[in-house]
């Protein structure tokens, strides 16, 4: 039995989904399984990874393996989903609204395309599926920040965001913030965009405070990401952040607001200069948070989910 995790992108594209596909690889190998990722372009440029990686267009598939599909069902996915032999077909859904962004969802269902079970990372993700398409057995895995890359270091009073996903706003709110507080001009802002993921944790572990940009989320990555680092994060849940998301880790807010995610800014980066305790509290806050989604958590969660496969446990039930 295989265990194939499908990344038919460029190995120049940057997403939280391909790094935990890989790592969910890299568990599953560690554990002893015969697990790798299928990324025909080659393993990704920016993550240093021991994922197996197959990069033959031509890998033959049998029976007996698992393929597990992103959400993001592009026509190559779906044509492999219509190849024989019928291997089990799992869904690994990291972002729920992403499942509808091609059109294939919701002409057919998730059982109709050939799924017998759904994985996700959260359970606000669960439960939209579970409402939406009226499956009661979807499994959940957390996911795993790994603190000795992402781990404070000598800190600088500079702001740290990802404009990949909110560029819009993360632009208004740095020129609200610097207009309504001149003083604050001098305060460096260091995009984290397009680099690896190790230059991504230096700027997190060397920054005071992260801005979150999170839109349309399941449970963002780089957040807790920025957490671990010791960031004092302020910004945007993207909804899917509520799960994790508190006003003792952070100062969260939806999309809309834009002059008092400024004025928590001002909060967080004018409570470090003045070493504020409720900042102080608020990162430490962060960095437990964060702690708890570690690598066992996630690996006993996914070994639960491919034993129970492997096993026979009921599918997905009809539509």
């Amino acid at each position: 039995m295989r265990v194939i995790y499908l990344n038919l992108f460029s190995r120049q594209e940057i997403t939280g989904g391909i790094k935990i596909a890989y790592r969910c690889a890299e568990l599953l190998k560690e554990s002893g399984y015969d697990a790798a990722v299928w990324q025909p372009d080659g393993a990704p440029v920016w993550l240093e990874t021991s994922a197996t990686v197959i990069s033959d267009r031509g890998v033959k598939i049998t029976p007996d393996d698992i393929l597990i599909f992103p959400e993001a069902l592009n026509p190559p996915f779906v044509e492999i989903l219509k190849q024989q032999p019928a291997a089990t077909k799992l869904l690994f859904c990291q972002n729920p609204y992403n499942l509808f962004s091609t059109g294939v969802v919701p002409r057919q269902t998730p059982r109709e395309l050939g799924f017998s079970r759904i994985l996700c990372v959260s359970e606000i993700s669960k439960q939209f599926l579970a409402r939406t398409f009226h499956y009661d057995d979807i499994a959940v895995m957390p996911i795993a920040i790994d603190p000795a890359i992402f781990r404070p270091r000598r800190k600088i009073l500079q702001i740290a965001y990802a404009p990949r996903k909110l560029r819009w706003h993360a632009d208004l709110v740095r020129k609200v913030f610097v207009a309504k507080f001149p003083e604050m001009r001098a305060i460096p802002w260091v995009a984290i965009d397009g680099v690896s993921e190790a230059r991504a944790a230096e700027i997190m572990g060397q920054s005071h405070v992260y801005l979150a940009t999170g839109q349309f989320e399941s449970c963002p990555l780089m957040a807790l990401e920025a957490m671990s680092s010791g960031c004092a994060v302020v910004g945007y849940h993207g909804y899917g952040g509520l799960e994790y998301a508190t006003p003792r880790n952070g100062f969260w807010h939806f999309n809309d607001e834009i002059e008092e995610v400024v004025d928590d800014l001002y909060r967080a980066t004018r409570g470090i200069e003045t070493g504020d305790a409720l900042i102080a509290a608020m990162i430490a806050e962060g960095r437990a948070t964060a702690a708890r989604f570690n690598a066992a958590a996630m690996r006993a969660r996914l070994i639960d989910f491919i034993e129970n496969v492997r096993l026979g446990a009921p599918a997905l039930p009809p539509s």
